[in-house]
């Protein structure tokens, strides 16, 4: 039998879902904490990446920060994670495998209103703040296909959420 504090992994299809046991549950949960009120940090991302390496080092830096992480590889492996997983957070790719993840944040906002939805791109178009701010997307980074970049602006958002300080549509 697992302790308490054990990780559990399940693979689904090309992506991880890393899920961690609740005390005295008998399944295995994934983390839910749902939306985020002003000062609450989130407690699990999911993160919807499949390039492995990009994957690798925003899921360490999220871990860092004291989140359950969350993967998947697609948009229809997103959708079956936050079903399964309700998590506090999104943050996404907007080039996604199988849709953009526009059309992904329009879907979760029929879901959940009040969730944060992240999304990061190597350089945006001109339509691509009015779409955020009609999705109401919380955050969009371009990151100019740096990857350190984008994890620093990752890490710099959250640490903003986490202190109540969070307010920037556009993080260029």
């Amino acid at each position: 039998h697992a302790s308490d504090n054990e990780i559990m992994s399940c693979r689904i299809r090309s992506g991880y879902f890393r899920w961690a046991r609740s005390p005295g549950a008998s399944s295995l949960p994934c983390p839910v904490s749902g939306p985020l009120s002003e000062n609450q940090p989130p407690e699990s991302a999911l993160l919807i990446e499949h390039r492995d390496e990009v994957f690798a080092r925003l899921a360490a830096d999220l871990s860092r920060h004291g989140l359950q992480v969350v993967r998947a590889t697609s948009a229809c492996e997103g959708s079956k994670a936050f079903r399964v997983c309700q998590p506090s957070l999104v943050i996404a790719n907007v080039r996604l495998l199988d849709q953009s993840a526009w059309l992904f944040a329009a879907k979760l906002r029929l879901a959940e209103h009040a969730m944060p939805i992240w999304l990061y791109q190597p350089a945006s178009a001109p339509n691509d703040f009015r779409m955020a701010a009609f999705l109401n997307v919380n955050e969009v980074f371009d990151y100019g296909g740096d990857l350190i970049e984008l994890s620093q602006k990752v890490m710099d958002c959250l640490a903003g959420v986490t202190h109540g300080t969070a307010g920037v549509k556009w993080v260029g």
